[in-house]
């Protein structure tokens, strides 16, 4: 927050700004993840919230753990716990794994229609599915009154399959669902959030241009810190931070202010002991998947083979 960055903390106090809801036991907003049953296998991410690479790196002997996690000892548990508080809740967050696969969520929009709770609906997704079992979600979504739809995209084109592989993840799909949604719905927001991660740092102009040509003009986004340490782009040399900074100046669609949160966050540390362990770790995935990631990012092509690609 210090450096500009949203967080979850002024969100909550700007929907919520009665602070006598500190004194009460109603609870007012809940996020759910019902399981980690996701089709991406996105670089940036893990097994606990992907089943895609939990199964892959139990192939490779990477995990030993289940493929399918549930947030309770139940595949219900949760569902049967948030139904308990219908009657309390003003909004409600879903996220993942992919929550659009996630059953669960489909019976509690189900049973919020049913009792007539017209509450807010939140949501993080990868925007690669928009249906389940045959129904469109704006068949649901038109029961309620406000829907925020953030869909994470942190690369456009072909890159897509490369940083966020998964089945039917492709570009195209996403595109075409984002437009759909536009085109049948008109109680939701649509915010596109961006991790920032220095393998894609360089690709920002090109995505935001075509999120632009999505959305035939205004569009909202964010950019979320990279949790991750290998790929947080304070792991960048200082001489690529000076080239990412002329960059990142250098785009139409990114404000000053913007452009100062990333740029201020990315020098505030000196990470680039870490990029070895990155570059590796980019290849180990890179063997199993017969990828490249210089074919992909050619940008990074002497960097990656200082460090042994």
């Amino acid at each position: 927050e210090d450096i500009g960055f949203d967080s979850m903390r002024p969100g909550i106090l700007q929907r919520f700004p009665d602070k006598s809801i500190y004194e009460k036991t109603k609870i007012q907003h809940v996020e759910v993840r019902f399981s980690n049953l996701c089709n991406c296998k996105c670089r940036i991410c893990y097994s606990s919230v992907s089943s895609a690479i939990a199964s892959e790196e139990k192939t490779y002997g990477r995990y030993n753990g289940p493929i399918l996690k549930f947030a309770g000892p139940t595949e219900d548990f949760v569902l049967n716990e948030i139904k308990q508080y219908t009657d309390e809740l003003e909004a409600v967050t879903f996220s993942g794994g992919e929550p659009m696969l996630h059953w669960q969520h489909w019976e509690f929009l189900d049973h919020l229609i049913a009792n007539n709770k017209k509450i807010d609906l939140l949501y993080y997704s990868n925007g690669s599915n928009i249906t389940f079992k045959g129904t469109h979600i704006t068949e649901k979504w038109k029961h309620f009154n406000k829907i925020l739809y953030r869909v994470s995209l942190d690369v456009s084109g072909s890159a897509v399959d490369y940083w966020r592989p998964g089945s039917g993840a492709d570009w195209d799909t996403i595109v075409n669902n984002i437009r759909d949604i536009k085109n049948k719905s008109n109680n939701v927001d649509i915010v596109y959030i961006i991790t920032l991660a220095w393998p894609t740092l360089f690709r920002i102009g090109e995505l935001l241009d075509e999120i632009q040509k999505i959305n035939n003009g205004n569009f909202e986004f964010n950019f979320n810190a990279m949790w991750e340490p290998k790929f947080s782009i304070q792991n960048l040399p200082l001489d690529i931070k000076q080239k990412a900074r002329e960059y990142l100046e250098s785009i139409p669609l990114l404000n000053k202010d913007k452009c100062k949160y990333i740029t201020d966050y990315m020098d505030s540390a000196d990470m680039s002991n870490i990029m070895p362990s990155a570059i590796n770790h980019l290849k180990e995935v890179d063997i199993r998947r017969n990828q490249s990631f210089i074919e992909v990012f050619p940008e990074y092509n002497d960097l990656a083979k200082e460090y042994g690609y």
